[in-house]
Parts: structure tokens; sequence; C-alpha cells
């Protein structure tokens, strides 16, 4: 009769560890690198929006008012900072 044995060698074992390590070590990075894609995109976002509220602002006010004077103007909103650069091209013409 044969003796038969179930299980496995140590060589097989030591094998599927290194392959479970690997692969778990590539889903870590991988999980890293979409959490600081989401964070950027997040932050880019915010900028974008608060650029856009205060374009639309600064749109909205007459054209002699006192945010619309010539000058550098900063504001923060939440954790972003604007600086707002105004420039007299002409007497009826403004750069931001």
């Amino acid at each position: 009769m044969k003796n038969v044995r179930g299980g496995f060698t140590l060589v097989e074992v030591l094998v599927s560890m290194i392959l479970i390590s690997f692969s778990s070590i590539f889903l870590m990075k991988c999980m890293i690198t979409s959490l600081n894609s989401v964070k950027n995109s997040n932050i880019r976002f915010r900028v974008s929006t608060a650029v856009e509220i205060k374009k639309n602002y600064l749109i909205s006010k007459n054209f002699k008012s006192p945010e619309l004077s010539k000058g550098i103007k900063t504001e923060s909103l939440e954790q972003i900072h604007l600086e707002i650069k105004v420039k007299d091209l002409t007497p009826v013409l403004k750069e931001l």
C-alpha cells in the first residue's frame, strides 16, 4: 500500500506566500496612487471653483467699484489664497 499524505510542501507554501506578498504590495501601491489622485483632483476643483466664483463676482461689479481699482488685492477663501492684479489698460478696459 502507498502512504498517501495530503498537504503542501514547504517550497509550495513559500512560493505562494511570496506571490501573495508581491500582489499585496502592488495593490497597496495602486491604492496610494489612487488616493493621491483623488486628493489632487479635489484641490484643483476647489481652486478652480473659487477662481470662477471670484471672476463672476468681479464681472457683476460696476467698472468704477473699489474692487476693480488699480493694484494688487489678496483674498483668502477657506484654505485658498487668491491674488488679483488689476491693470488699467485704457479708460474703458481693465485686465485682471
